[in-house]
């Protein structure tokens, strides 16, 4: 290379390394508003370990990380043992005391020093890890307000709230002092992103707030945004889960009113509610035993709150995925079936030619929803793998009775091998799969062909199927509503095992080790039936260490077997 030539390329070189930097420079800091109360400050333990005053350190994070989710805590400390202080995530909170601003990490709670974490913490990371430009997160909390009259919002009307207006003040400083806070922001340009709301404990005790509380959220939302002139900005309602499902009936009714105050049809998708039950622990397990208003001071909770938060807050961004709610697949004849007969369809960003899996939840035929835990989680996880998936609601006994709810699922299916190319998937790789009674209609539908035949389809028209923890046997629901007792075996049109046949789709079979009485040995007995059936693509897989629940609720964690098992399957059985 001659000396010009080689002085040009290097210029080359050089100018591209330039105008690499100049764009990042210019990528927008995507800024976060997290409010609410207590809950939202943090009360998550990170090291406190008294005997007495935190339970001898049982639920705080040293101790949970080290647990057997160890796999989803392993970026928050280094290799030196050292919290990770993140340099594109910056957080900003004014505490009672003091203005706490730097690199995520532990202790942006409301208490001095580096001892809690709130949601903010497992926020930052999944937002953070997701998104290609910096991220600043305000902070703005306060323990003991309600909606009603401390947050109230103006467009509620009477008094508005101090804590509205201090709320608004905070945000306002943290957008103009971005640079002088953080200065390896300075001069960038900033875009609000997102809106996350985490609060409803004092709202519950007063029934003209509890009563008022869906519209006083809505307003809440509707007002920060036209305050911040961005009316379409993403929110994300975070639900008053202290305590787990079982709740008193005051708690319930803000629980209810935060879900219907995100479905309003004039928030057209924009506003996302999520579950948070499903992250209570016991007080047995928690550091703060006499906390159940605080999680018991659980960072396992504070953590997987942030977690989910986070996670819905990137699918209104449109990062990663998208969610596509509640489309109706099929007609119905009656106002609950309307209801029911929707899905949500998780879709990976720029997906082309992807294939598609139909979801269908566990509940035992009576209960679940899409909006479950396990469901988004699988949702989630799937999609993460450049899947689309489509996670299903069908009717419920008793307000379905056989075989209504297969021909919803089987419905659904039919759904999205028609519309698989309107969202970028292939309509020759449609899997079916699902949890429990989910893995009941998954079977159902992939092994009676009268179901999908309605539709025009054959069996062959799937790619495969997924039962994970399936009864195999007529379903207990189906019996419940012949009046035939639970404990007595039925195998007839309504079992699976009675449907077992050579020309199936692929299946792969889940189920735990410590799973329902005799549910294992039963999906075992149904795997040698297949194979006798000259079924050739079929496997079957007994979980070590799982139980009912946690054979599909761990799909999320990092390399989790059920989910990496799946994507292998999806992968290897897909049309090419």
């Amino acid at each position: 290379m001659c000396k010009l030539t080689h002085f040009l390329f290097v210029l080359s070189v050089v100018a591209s390394a330039v105008s690499a930097v100049a764009d990042d420079a210019a990528k927008p800091v995507q800024v976060f508003i997290l409010a609410g109360q207590s809950n939202m400050e943090g009360q998550g333990v990170v090291d406190l370990n008294h005997p007495q005053h935190y339970n001898g350190g049982k639920g705080i994070l040293n101790t949970v990380m080290k647990g057997e989710r160890a796999p989803q805590y392993s970026h928050i400390k280094d290799g030196d043992g050292n919290w990770v202080v993140r340099d594109d995530v910056f957080v900003r909170f004014q505490t009672n005391s003091q203005l706490k601003r730097s690199g995520l990490s532990i202790g942006f709670a409301g208490y001095d020093g580096q001892h809690h974490i709130g949601p903010e913490f497992q926020f930052g990371h999944v937002v953070g890890n997701q998104l290609d430009e910096p991220v600043l997160l305000i902070k703005t909390a306060w323990g003991g307000k309600s909606l009603f009259k401390d947050f109230r919002p103006p467009s509620s009307g009477g008094e508005t709230g101090p804590y509205y207006k201090q709320l608004i003040a905070e945000v306002e400083e943290g957008l103009a002092k971005m640079g002088e806070d953080f200065p390896s922001l300075a001069g960038r340009k900033q875009r609000l992103a997102g809106f996350v709301w985490f609060q409803g404990w004092n709202d519950m005790y007063d029934e003209t707030a509890r009563t008022e509380y869906e519209q006083n959220l809505v307003n809440l939302i509707k007002d920060v945004r036209t305050h911040f002139k961005s009316p379409n900005l993403p929110a994300v309602i975070g639900e008053l889960g202290n305590g787990g499902p079982k709740a008193s009936e005051n708690m319930i009714a803000i629980r209810e009113a935060q879900k219907a105050a995100a479905e309003r049809a004039e928030f057209n998708g924009s506003v996302s509610f999520v579950s948070t039950t499903s992250f209570a622990r016991p007080k047995e397990e928690s550091p703060n035993v006499g906390h159940g208003h605080h999680w018991f001071g659980n960072a396992e909770s504070y953590f997987l709150i942030g977690d989910a938060l986070g996670r819905a807050m990137l699918e209104q961004l449109g990062r990663g995925h998208k969610v596509v709610r509640n489309v109706s697949y099929k007609t119905g004849e009656t106002d609950y079936e309307k209801s029911r007969c929707k899905l949500d369809l998780y879709v990976p960003e720029n997906a082309k030619n992807a294939p598609c899996l139909v979801w269908f939840h566990g509940g035992g035929l009576t209960g679940g929803s899409k909006s479950a835990a396990a469901a988004v989680d699988t949702g989630r996880r799937m999609t993460a793998a450049g899947v689309i998936v489509a996670v299903v609601n069908y009717r419920l006994s008793p307000g379905g009775t056989f075989p209504s709810y297969i021909e919803d699922s089987a419905a659904s299916v039919a759904w999205m091998i028609a519309q698989a190319k309107k969202y970028g998937g292939d309509p020759k790789s449609v899997f079916v799969g699902g949890h429990s009674a989910g893995a009941y209609l998954t079977l159902m539908v992939g092994l009676d062909e009268k179901y999908l035949g309605k539709h025009g389809l054959k069996l062959t028209d799937l790619a495969g199927t997924i039962p994970v923890s399936a009864q195999v046997d007529s379903h207990w629901t189906v019996r419940a509503e012949r009046g035939i007792g639970k404990d007595e075996e039925v195998i007839d049109e309504s079992a699976p095992l009675f449907h077992v046949r050579q020309d199936a789709a692929p299946m792969i079979i889940f189920v735990a080790d410590n799973d329902l009485k005799g549910r294992a040995d039963m999906n075992r007995r149904f795997f040698t039936a297949m194979e006798k059936a000259g079924h050739k693509a079929i496997s079957f897989h007994e979980l070590a260490g799982r139980d009912h629940g946690s054979v599909m609720n761990r799909v999320l964690w990092p390399g989790d077997e059920v989910a990496e098992r799946m994507s292998e399957f999806v992968e290897r059985h897909r049309a090419k």
